[in-house]
């Protein structure tokens, strides 16, 4: 049998339906989608960044901890697991989901190029670059807007005692050893 449709002046209008609150308009759903977009590909960028740095560290064969390897502030657990079920990771580029917190470029040939690609590394802790000769001043500048960075080695780095003085000034809660 066919729905009556109710009438107000010359436009009909339909019963309402079971499913109103399902309805949304175009303009919604594209905001929603555009919104999603860049949202995933904020994600996606900060993975290919971290994944760059870690190409950059194994490189000059470094090493680094995710945050489920480390606990400040100096525990590490290199066989740490990722949380949740391995078979997600299987599936799931762990750069998505972990982030980067300790850096170890002792004794290697890191340089400024190298300090410069690590420092897309937003929640670095731990950063350290004893005898690493290659990393000036320069390198050092690049560690400006590392925000989340608590413990810094320089010992052995051709960085001016001056700039390491100027860096500790502005950066109070780094512990820099020299």
């Amino acid at each position: 049998m066919l729905a009556k449709l109710e009438t107000t002046g010359n436009l009909p209008v339909a019963p309402h339906s079971k499913r109103a609150w399902l309805r949304f308009s175009l303009r919604a759903f594209l905001v929603l989608v555009a919104f999603v977009s860049i949202l995933l590909g904020w994600c996606t960028n900060n993975a290919r960044l971290q994944k760059a740095a870690i190409a950059a560290i194994e490189g000059i064969d470094g090493y680094w901890y995710y945050d489920f390897q480390f606990e400040a502030p100096d525990t590490y657990y290199p066989e740490g697991e990722p949380p949740g079920p391995p078979w997600f990771w299987k599936l799931v580029d762990i750069n998505l989901f972990c982030d980067v917190v300790a850096v170890g470029l002792d004794s290697k040939p890191a340089t400024d190029d190298t300090i410069a690609a690590i420092s897309c590394l937003k929640d670095l802790q731990q950063l350290d670059l004893a005898m690493a000769q290659g990393v000036t001043n320069d390198g050092l500048a690049n560690l400006e807007h590392l925000d989340q960075l608590t413990y810094l080695r320089l010992l052995g780095t051709s960085i001016d005692p001056d700039k390491i003085d100027d860096y500790e000034r502005r950066h109070p809660r780094v512990e820099v050893v020299r």
